[in-house]
């Protein structure tokens, strides 16, 4: 989300650097509640529809896990995500090395 709203702005004449937040509705009144409409609650229906998706072909997941810098704004609003974990990736790592070298 962050890359693709830094795209946006480095490649339009004046579009501003949003924060990335919860907007308060989905058509933005102004340039920057627009922008913040369309990146959040895209890329919340992006990720919601990637795990209907999913499921179809996989069956049913019993936890979806959201990681990441933005993933809590995500986890917090999506009825597919059960769980936020900042930091999955350096805890999955660990994992490894202490499996690795123990």
């Amino acid at each position: 989300v962050k890359i693709s709203l830094d795209a946006l702005v480095e490649h339009t004449a004046k579009l501003p650097r949003i924060e990335l937040s919860w907007p308060d509705q989905v058509v933005g009144k102004g340039t920057v509640r627009a922008m913040r409409s369309g990146a959040v609650l895209g890329y919340s229906c992006l990720v919601d529809g990637l795990i209907e998706k999913i499921e179809k072909e996989m069956g049913p997941m019993e936890h979806i896990i959201a990681t990441g810098g933005v993933g809590k704004l995500f986890a917090e609003h999506s009825s597919r995500i059960s769980q936020y974990e900042p930091n999955l990736t350096l805890q999955g790592l660990r994992i490894l090395a202490e499996m690795n070298f123990s």
